[in-house]
């Protein structure tokens, strides 16, 4: 089934429509997408640690005082702002937050405040100490 998304709210609307059925935001420019494909990806990406794991959106971040803080508030390696999840279409994406101790994606430290894509089986590391697979 052919559909347009709506970018302010994620309805699903005929693909004839030019405004949202929910929320009214013109969605004449919106491309037609097949909504069953847009069902299967997830808006969310997992960090699967040895006892616990992580959901993370758009927009979150990972540290000492964010997401994941009651995991993370005695590790000491790892900053207040450590690490930010970002999606963009169906791809996820890292940002180092200019973290002390680094993050590092399959064993290689990236750049801070550098986009790095990831993808599921990767390994990511925040700081040397604390590492995670990625599971989207």
């Amino acid at each position: 089934m052919l559909c347009k998304i709506c970018p302010t709210c994620k309805h699903k609307n005929n693909q004839d429509e030019l405004i949202c059925k929910s929320c009214l935001t013109p969605i004449d420019s919106v491309d037609i997408v097949d909504c069953e494909e847009v069902k299967k990806q997830k808006d969310y990406v997992e960090f699967v640690f040895d006892r616990y794991t992580i959901k993370l959106y758009d927009g979150d971040i990972v540290g000492r005082e964010h997401k994941a803080q009651e995991f993370l508030k005695d590790k000491l390696t790892i900053s207040r702002e450590h690490l930010e999840v970002k999606k963009e279409e169906d791809k996820f994406f890292i940002v180092d937050k200019n973290s002390t101790n680094g993050v590092y994606l399959n064993g290689k430290k990236i750049e801070s405040n550098k986009k790095i894509q990831i993808k599921s089986g990767d390994e990511l590391s925040l700081s040397k100490q604390l590492k995670c697979k990625v599971k989207i």
